[in-house]
């Protein structure tokens, strides 16, 4: 059940501190898009696509939350509340220039691409029950959009309100076939209009490696066909053969997608290929399979999500053992552990820690818990810098941590207790933190005592409620001056007044 590690010299020059590409990581910001408002097919410009994806970045939130739903109901709830949603003929959504990436400067351009964009027409697919397009919708998505002005009228406020009919929304922001996660600067970065688009379409197949796509179905989305030629351009669609389509449009993209992945600019990048039915090599395929090429940023990425799903499972694992236990503190003791050291402490937790439980017996165990997971902490950080300094020593050999209760002294840090109260003054935890007797210190941190059960579970249940972390993240701060420290350790131990 503990960490699974990947290979040691891949995992070192991947997390290396200076390594630029992980800086990327972590300063990337990834978009949970619908599948099917993914897949609206057209021949957009760069400017048209930093739009659509705005509104999906607009929506984030309820998108994150019904996914995270998914994850406990095995179902994605809608995005939207639709018995209330569908009695309006229309939704607004205002975005912010400065959120697209558009300057003063572009509002000219903006506007432009805005004004294309609410007269066009556009396809998007419907799936059947297997997850296969079964007919494509076209529609008008967005029959109005205008860029304000101030009240003078003399010069733009830099927003853009959208309009969008709601009989369409229900169908193009669905979360029932799932969603796509790719990376939201994709349209700022990119020369050539039609990477984003084939970006955002091959980011569905990241992690399965390949994709066989019908060729019409290709054509279709990239807004290479007569229907959408037409709508901008006079004459004869170049794209009706195979070998424009492959020198204008595939190779170009392949070109610079491999660049943004060579700087670390995208995850991944892709190799393809025609695929033609038995006994023809020419003309148009009836199929082109694409191979995902990763590039360092996704190799970094599968890391970081294997060691947050790890860290996930830790924790609803513990919870769901002794609720009292803080799902928050859990997190925060295990945010500054490298790979080594979360892979020994998850092998410690799942295997030793409740047996020691089971044999020890604690009045309270979630404080207990806490407290020899701590030390376990401070203790391994003790041996590796021993282990750093005494080099030519004979080697140290991990020692299982002791499982005897760590030291209660009574009375101790009584002094500390009250300046604490005094720098709290009257916070959300006030009227509690003031009914608690102070008893003494335990492991080094403060201990106060409940008279009921009631009060300690209703303390507790405030300290992690996610709303409140804010204010206990304060607390914890009072508490790190009052006492002097500094580490991830502190917390304010609490117990039951036994009754006699």
């Amino acid at each position: 059940m503990g960490y699974k590690r990947i290979n040691k010299d891949k995992r070192l020059s991947l997390l290396e501190s200076s390594n630029v590409i992980f800086a990327d990581l972590r300063e990337s910001k990834w978009l949970y898009n619908p599948l099917v408002y993914s897949q609206i097919s057209g021949d957009f410009t760069l400017m048209q696509q930093r739009i659509l994806l705005g509104i999906v970045e607009k929506l984030q939130q309820r998108i994150i939350d019904s996914v995270a739903e998914k994850e406990k109901n095995r179902t994605f709830p809608d995005i939207f509340d639709y018995s209330s949603l569908m009695q309006r003929d229309t939704l607004d959504f205002t975005l912010s220039a400065v959120d697209l990436g558009v300057g003063r400067d572009h509002y000219d351009d903006l506007e432009d691409a805005a004004k294309v964009l609410s007269s066009i027409t556009m396809k998007y697919p419907v799936f059947d029950g297997r997850g296969r397009i079964s007919k494509y919708v076209v529609a008008s998505l967005f029959p109005r959009i205008e860029l304000p002005k101030s009240e003078n009228e003399i010069r733009r406020t830099g927003m853009l309100r959208i309009v969008m009919l709601t009989e369409n929304i229900r169908e193009i922001f669905t979360m029932q076939y799932g969603y796509v996660m790719h990376l939201s600067h994709i349209a700022r970065i990119c020369n050539k209009k039609r990477t984003p688009r084939l970006y955002i379409y091959l980011s569905r197949y990241r992690d399965i490696g390949h994709k066989k796509v019908p060729y019409t179905d290709l054509l279709e989305f990239l807004g290479l066909t007569d229907e959408y030629f037409r709508q901008t351009n006079e004459g004869k669609n170049p794209y009706n053969n195979w070998s424009n389509v492959r020198i204008m449009v595939l190779d170009p993209v392949k070109k610079e997608m491999d660049k943004l992945m060579e700087r670390g600019e995208i995850d991944f990048s892709f190799e393809y290929s025609p695929v033609y039915p038995a006994g023809k090599k020419r003309g148009a395929p009836y199929e082109v399979e694409f191979v995902i090429k990763k590039g360092q940023l996704a190799l970094l990425r599968d890391a970081n999500n294997h060691r947050a799903s790890s860290e996930i499972k830790f924790i609803d694992s513990y919870v769901a053992w002794c609720p009292e236990l803080s799902a928050f503190a859990l997190r925060m003791l295990m945010s500054d552990m490298d790979d080594d050291q979360l892979q020994s402490f998850l092998e410690f937790a799942y295997k030793d820690m409740r047996r020691i439980v089971e044999r020890k017996q604690p009045d309270d165990v979630a404080a207990y818990v806490m407290g020899v997971l701590r030390k376990w902490k401070r203790d391994y950080q003790t041996r590796k810098e021993q282990r750093q300094t005494d080099l030519f020593g004979s080697a140290i050999v991990p020692s299982v941590v002791k499982d005897e209760q760590p030291a209660f002294v009574p009375g101790a840090l009584s002094t500390e207790w009250q300046d604490v109260l005094t720098a709290y003054g009257e916070g959300l935890f006030a009227s509690l933190l003031h009914s608690a007797k102070h008893i003494g210190s335990y492991l080094g941190n403060i201990n106060v005592e409940f008279v009921t059960k009631e009060e300690r579970d209703t303390y507790l249940s405030l300290c992690n409620d996610k709303k409140n972390q804010t204010e206990y993240k304060r607390l914890i701060s009072i508490i790190k001056k009052a006492i002097g420290r500094k580490d991830s350790g502190v917390c304010l131990i609490t117990s039951v007044l036994k009754k006699r």
